[in-house]
């Protein structure tokens, strides 16, 4: 059980010549740490964790980036976050972190599909940020076998995808992520 008490106040995790970083890679970073939902399938300890608890400073990741960018030439990133999109306030930090580079920083992250729909100005807020592709565990349009896993968003999600498409226009790519065999699925979903 690794313990790491200091991630809010780490002012950079920094790259060196032996990691092999090729110039204008694409590098993964973790901005913040834990998950704000509470999935059912899921058991990750940092769960249901409060908006800002392990999350990095804007300086801090600023910094990270200026030096990625100074040495290799990074522009564009894989963010690891559990969730990227827990809150109407990361939008925000996003948005302000790119406006303070020097570049234009483009990434990719996981999201969750309903922030979308309860912040529709979040779907502008990430692209104006340099969001260019998106992973949503939607995991089943089923709404009832949804509900038996903490997701019972069902087949609203086609409709929010349908919106997110349309805000986005080919901006950003999107990509889904689906548990087949869930309690209540049928052959016939699937």
């Amino acid at each position: 059980d690794y313990q790491y008490n200091d991630f809010n106040r780490t002012p950079a995790i920094r790259f060196h010549d032996n990691d092999f970083v090729m110039h204008n890679e694409t590098v993964p970073l973790e901005i913040s740490r834990g998950c704000i939902f509470n999935c059912s399938y899921c058991d990750y300890y940092l769960n249901g964790k409060s908006f800002g608890d392990y999350t990095k400073s804007l300086e801090a990741v600023r910094t990270t980036m200026m030096h990625n960018y100074e040495r290799y030439g990074v522009t564009r990133y894989i963010i690891t976050d559990d969730t990227l999109n827990d809150s109407l306030d990361k939008a925000y930090f996003m948005r302000d972190l790119r406006n303070s580079l020097p570049f234009d920083l483009e990434y990719c992250a996981s999201m969750r599909i309903e922030s979308f729909t309860k912040y529709p100005e979040m779907a502008q807020i990430y692209m104006e940020s340099g969001m260019r592709a998106v992973n949503f565990g939607i995991e089943t349009f089923n709404k009832r076998a949804g509900q038996q896993v903490g997701k019972g968003f069902g087949e609203r999600a086609k409709d929010a995808l349908e919106q997110l498409y349309s805000v986005w226009q080919g901006e950003v790519a999107i990509s889904c992520n689906f548990i087949l065999g869930l309690p209540f699925d049928t052959k016939e979903m699937m």
